[in-house]
């Protein structure tokens, strides 16, 4: 077995692939297209050896990676694992935010959906019963966008973001290793690790900011922890540095195809933003269920991004601005709000399950889902 087939193997093996993981040549060119024209900003010369093998895969496990494998004489060969079915959610999540009509229904099914998936892949077949067959119960989604192309232009750049976002990572791997840009096309200020520098600077004066702007509120002590991590972490400023890749790639691909139009510049970072609040609420759903979040780290990529993209607006700031004011009070109207009371109901309920059907011995008892409890037969109503 080659080492192609013995990463293939690992993907299929390692994740929870859902029953669309079958795709048409048509979304395999294009998904392969999207691949190789960020590729073509980002790097000098197709060489077979260096670029990194593109792997797709559809699972719900929801999230692309690099994978590296260290071959001999200490040299790497790159994979980009790309999850398909985090655009699906996204396509989901921007159909409800565009949508004029009541979101509930939709975000309910969608809460269940999340949940039941994270249940899989806990191995929770309990908790999976009762979220999925909850989400069945609601019937299908109800949203309805009329014209989709501008629809199909937002899913093109989170798309572009996505694999974008994952060849950062890979660039800020090769870096780490041979401590050379010469094979970039990037313009890295000098050198890579100046643009982290001012990643970290952008970073930290943003925080110092919000911490003098909130000192009396109460989730400043949240602000100061998100501080701590980007003086500590490392690994949030190589998100970011992903992030910066990926906006390079995005911003480029807009002035080659657009001309730079401001409207598709506008949409595009509309598209950027809508794709890392929707990572920011699965993140927060994700804290529901696990003890490891990637919440904090999701929220110093939301702040980076609202700073840094805001750079390719210098000529319309105020309408990038705007923008960005008006994408917010929709988003949190629409989707966060509800969907913040549905994860802590689903929360709530999953405890309610397991308090109500665990034994003494700490085992699931089935025969607890019928009769009435018995709180209820020794209260005073008896």
């Amino acid at each position: 077995m080659n080492i192609d087939d013995m990463v293939s193997k690992f993907v299929e093996i390692s994740r929870a692939h859902n029953q669309k993981d079958d795709f048409s040549e048509n979304e395999y060119n294009k998904i392969k297209t999207i691949y190789d024209n960020c590729l073509s900003s980002i790097i000098k010369n197709f060489d077979a050896e260096f670029i990194p093998n593109l792997i797709i895969c559809n699972t719900y496990n929801k999230y692309s990676t690099v994978l590296p494998v260290k071959m001999k004489q200490n040299k790497y060969k790159y994979y980009v694992l790309y999850d398909r079915y985090l655009n699906e959610i996204n396509q989901l999540f921007n159909t409800i935010y565009f949508d004029e009509n009541d979101a509930g229904h939709d975000i309910w099914k969608l809460s269940y959906e999340l949940f039941a998936e994270d249940a899989l892949l806990e191995n929770d077949e309990v908790l999976l019963t009762y979220y999925g067959l909850n989400k069945v119960a609601l019937g299908p989604f109800k949203t309805n966008v009329g014209s989709q192309d501008f629809l199909d232009f937002i899913s093109d750049i989170q798309e572009y973001y996505i694999i974008g976002h994952e060849l950062g990572h890979w660039v800020y791997k090769v870096l780490n290793h041979t401590h050379t840009d010469d094979l970039f096309n990037i313009n890295f200020n000098e050198n890579w690790i100046s643009l982290l520098k001012d990643i970290q600077d952008i970073l930290c004066e943003l925080y110092t900011e919000y911490e003098k702007k909130f000192i009396d509120k109460d989730y400043v002590i949240l602000i100061q922890e998100q501080k701590s991590i980007i003086n500590e972490n490392s690994g949030v400023l190589e998100e970011c540095f992903a992030d910066a890749i990926a906006y390079a790639i995005i911003y480029n691909y807009i002035q080659v195809e657009f001309n730079n139009e401001i409207n598709k510049k506008l949409l595009a970072g509309q598209a950027l933003f809508l794709e890392i609040m929707n990572l920011q609420l699965l993140a927060m759903q994700h804290m529901t269920v696990s003890e490891e979040s990637f919440e904090s780290s999701v929220s110093i990529r939301l702040g980076f991004f609202r700073n840094y993209v805001g750079l390719y607006f210098e000529q319309v700031e105020k309408s990038f601005e705007e923008m960005i004011q008006n994408t917010v009070v929709r988003y949190e109207n629409r989707i966060t709000n509800l969907m913040i009371e549905c994860f802590n109901d689903l929360e709530k309920r999953a405890d309610n399950i397991y308090d109500g059907l665990t034994d003494i011995d700490g085992l699931i008892n089935m025969s607890k889902i019928l009769g009435l409890s018995d709180a209820y037969k020794n209260s005073d109503l008896i």
